[in-house]
């Protein structure tokens, strides 16, 4: 105890009341004496601080003894100078649990009135705050039993709050209370604790350690203002009258509160004010205003649409103010979408902005817009952009009548109401069709997008002739053109690949994969062999359909001028893999025909495996797939591209067509992806590592490009197999290649000391990420030594390859003396 009185410093205050925490809180308050009770004010402070200190640490106590100290506590809430330790010490006793439903009650009204909280320091002020949330998250009943007390209270204690991180907690606070209490007298009260706040202008100050932002404020505070329909006849005025402001940020913050609150006030607390807030709300969606703005204004107009429909149904008041406002609506869109030379796209997102709202809604605007939409199309003085926007509108309403009447998946479902488009679906169709005639790219899009809506429409909107007509527009579309057409068309039929894939499988696929065999055909193959990378990253069908076909298509073909760009997209399509396509057989229908190909296939220029660009793009293939594959199949291709190229001598020392090495590409692509725990398929390891070390430091007669790739992939296979080799494999190798050191050291050649480099920087990664024995240890750090005396500039050019994976790795060999 007196080592707690006499303390200087927190640290020696930490380590008396460690001392003290495991005696029985009872116990410490009698050994205060009348420490606690001291007429000197900050002796009394320090007593209640001991106090709170070891409450603080969940020292011992019991309910009590918490029940004791809860009234001593309050007791003292008079004593300003203790108030700072009194309700810290309160507000861990609340924590505890121990804390009584009679404590909890006199906690709240002790402190309503004891306490003027806005006299405090911030911090002081905010423990408060916690108290007030402890005592509702813990006691809700008990602080719902003193109902409006309780309100009263909290508000006279939050009145005048200006600290930010105060005003959150307390925003919570009140929306605590609103859900939870009934608020029917005190409404006006709560409201009017929270609006003086709106609108939101803090900005943080730079490097503010709190975190506490401008959005967390405003969101908390817009929770508080949509949690109860009591608030809609007080915050209407507000925040119509924020609308009209010359502030953005002002006009944002109270569209997104409408946007939120709207739907919880109803539509029939807006009154009379419907048509000012129209006008505002179409004021802040126009092209020219910022995209949040815009974005903000049709939440909102979704909203307002929302809240005056679910009223509609209840009263024939609500339901004149749901018509009022879809008139404003539609006005303004006849007016601005037909007989304005130059529409606005706005106007186009405000009017799909109210009919997706609700079912009524939309039926409504369906049966009053259409019509004068489709007379406009039947003369042709329409600009391309007027008529673009229209078919737009048709897309939009079709879109969003996918929601409310289902789509052709729910046909059967007899509880739906019938789509109010039915009746115009000839008329949709002829325009969507015909518009596929412009000579504009908008209109065209506009175009394929409608007749895409109005395929998967339940209802019928489209027979099956006409759908059929459908797909293969989009794939002449695919094939033929080159333009950004082409790419909308290419999306649509991705989509159809996961919505109606065997009508993909069955319409459009064969068609595509004849396109890219065309010979002397360049535009339609790589057209049609950038739709099958699409549909096939889309869908798993696809991709499981159209693999074997193209990989036969290599093993058939006759000219590298086709073979060449279907490699390239069974590249691209591999490299966008994340995960296995499941039960497809990758060894079956690509692994062994791509390598039979290279192995053995002869075109007018030669052997395939004597085309570097191809032997290339199928190593990268191989490589996307095998890492994404498990243990257990990446063994089954390890040792099918061993036995292929290895084990049945396509590269071996002395074979007589070396060109046939290139396919150490391959090789390398499959070993060097192969996982940690994965296992190199027996094969004379020795014998290949001293062949592929041979190579490395020899190889010359091709070109640099050639040469650069070839190199990389033989230093991945010997530091591959060298990782995954035992210790006396390792120590075996390093005795066989004495003569790669040397050169190392002596080499009058610079192309070849600049392999023999390369080449022991990467067994030495290989050896040190294996966890090699002491003994390897040495022997690897003797490479390092014979790195030293040799071209500094090399190895600092490569240092990459040792640090790659482990930037501990210069601490275990690098900085070894």
């Amino acid at each position: 105890m007196e080592r707690f009185f006499a303390a200087q410093t927190p640290a020696q205050q930490a380590a008396a009341v460690a001392a003290l925490a495991p005696q029985p809180l009872l116990a410490v308050v009698a050994q205060l004496g009348g420490a606690a009770t001291s007429a000197d004010p900050f002796e009394r402070a320090k007593a209640v601080a001991l106090l709170s200190q070891l409450l603080a640490r969940n020292a011992a106590a019991d309910k009590k003894s918490v029940s004791v100290l809860m009234e001593f506590y309050l007791a003292r809430l008079h004593d300003a100078t203790s108030v700072p330790e009194l309700v810290d010490g309160i507000l861990s006793m609340l924590k505890s649990g121990l804390v009584a439903r009679k404590d909890a009650i006199d906690t709240a009204r002790a402190f309503f009135k004891e306490l003027n909280v806005q006299n405090y320091a911030q911090t002081v002020r905010f423990s408060v705050y916690c108290v007030f949330e402890c005592l509702l998250k813990s006691h809700l009943d008990a602080m719902k039993y003193l109902g409006d007390q309780f309100i009263a209270g909290f508000l006279v204690a939050m009145d005048g709050e200006k600290d930010p991180r105060n005003i959150l907690i307390s925003f919570s606070i009140i929306q605590t209370i609103v859900v939870n209490f009934d608020i029917t007298v005190k409404y006006e009260d709560v409201f009017e604790s929270i609006y003086c706040y709106f609108p939101i202008t803090f900005r943080p100050p730079p490097n503010d350690p709190y975190g506490i932002t401008s959005a967390d404020l405003k969101l908390k505070l817009r929770s508080c203002f949509s949690a109860s329909p009591l608030f809609g006849k007080l915050a209407w005025p507000i925040l119509i009258e924020k609308l009209s402001s010359t502030s953005d940020n002002a006009k944002l913050d109270a569209m997104e509160t409408i946007a939120a609150c709207a739907p919880v006030y109803g539509g029939s607390s807006i009154g009379k004010s419907l048509e000012e807030l129209w006008e505002h709300l179409k004021e802040e969606s126009l092209d020219a205003k910022p995209a949040a703005q815009k974005d903000a204004a049709l939440a909102a107009v979704t909203a307002v649409t929302y809240a005056l429909s679910t009223d509609a149904a209840a009263s024939s008041i609500a339901l004149d103010g749901l018509s009022k406002f879809l008139t404003f609506v539609e006005k303004y869109a006849v007016g601005e979408l037909i007989s304005a030379t130059a529409p606005k796209e706005s106007v186009r997102r405000l009017l799909k902005a109210s009919a997706k709202a609700t079912e009524p809604a939309f039926f409504k605007l369906v049966t009053t817009v259409i019509k004068p939409f489709l007379e406009s199309l039947k003369g042709n003085s329409d600009t391309m952009e007027s008529r673009a926007e229209k078919y737009a509108v048709f897309h939009d309403f079709l879109e969003i009548s996918e929601g409310f009447y289902g789509d052709v998946s729910s046909m059967d479902d007899d509880s739906l109401p019938l789509n109010p488009l039915i009746p115009f679906k000839d008329d949709l169709y002829q325009y969507f069709s015909s518009a596929l005639s412009s000579k504009n790219n908008r209109v065209i899009t506009a175009g394929l997008h409608g007749l895409s809506q109005l395929s998967i429409l339940r209802g019928g909107f489209m027979t099956a002739l006409e759908l059929e007509w459908y797909f293969e527009t989009l794939l002449g579309l695919v094939i033929n053109e080159n333009n950004a057409v082409r790419q909308v068309a290419i999306s649509l039929l991705t989509v159809e690949s996961q919505r109606r894939v065997d009508k993909v499988l069955l319409h459009i696929v064969p068609q595509l994969l004849e396109a890219a065999a065309l010979e002397g055909k360049e535009e339609p193959v790589l057209n049609s062999l950038e739709c099958l990378v699409a549909l096939c990253g889309a869908s798993a069908t696809v991709y499981a359909d159209a693999i074997p076909k193209l990989t036969a298509m290599i093993e058939a073909l006759s000219g590298l001028s086709l073979i060449h760009p279907i490699a390239t997209a069974l590249e691209i399509i591999s490299s966008d893999q994340t995960s296995v396509v499941p039960e497809f057989d990758y060894i079956k229908y690509l692994f062994a025909p791509l390598l039979r190909s290279l192995v053995s296939r002869k075109v007018e220029s030669g052997f395939l495996y004597s085309d570097f660009v191809l032997v290339e793009s199928v190593g990268r293939t191989f490589a996307s797939v095998i890492r994404v594959m498990d243990q257990r199949e990446q063994e089954r291709v390890a040792e099918l591209v061993t036995k292929t190229l290895y084990l049945r001598d396509v590269f071996r020392p002395g074979i007589a067509h070396s060109e046939s090495n290139l396919l150490i590409i391959i090789f390398s692509a499959v070993i060097s992806n192969l996982r940690a725990e994965a296992k190199v398929p027996n094969a004379d390891i020795s014998a290949l590592l001293n062949w592929l070390t041979q190579e490395a430091v020899t190889k010359g007669a091709i070109s640099d490009q050639v040469k650069a790739v070839y190199l990389e992939s033989v230093y991945h296979v010997v530091s591959s197999v060298l990782n995954k080799a035992d210790g006396s494999v390792v120590s075996k190798f390093v005795f066989e290649n004495a003569e790669l050191y040397k050169l190392v050291e002596n080499s009058q050649s610079l192309k070849v000391r600049q392999s023999a480099i390369c080449l022991v920087l990467w067994i030495t990664r290989a050896t040190v990420m294996k966890k090699p024995s002491a003994d390897e240890l040495a022997k690897v750090t003797g490479l390092i030594d014979l790195l030293k005396g040799s071209d500094g500039g090399i190895i600092a050019s490569n240092f990459y390859i040792l640090s790659a994976d482990d930037p501990s790795f210069g601490k275990q060999i690098l900085t070894k003396e």
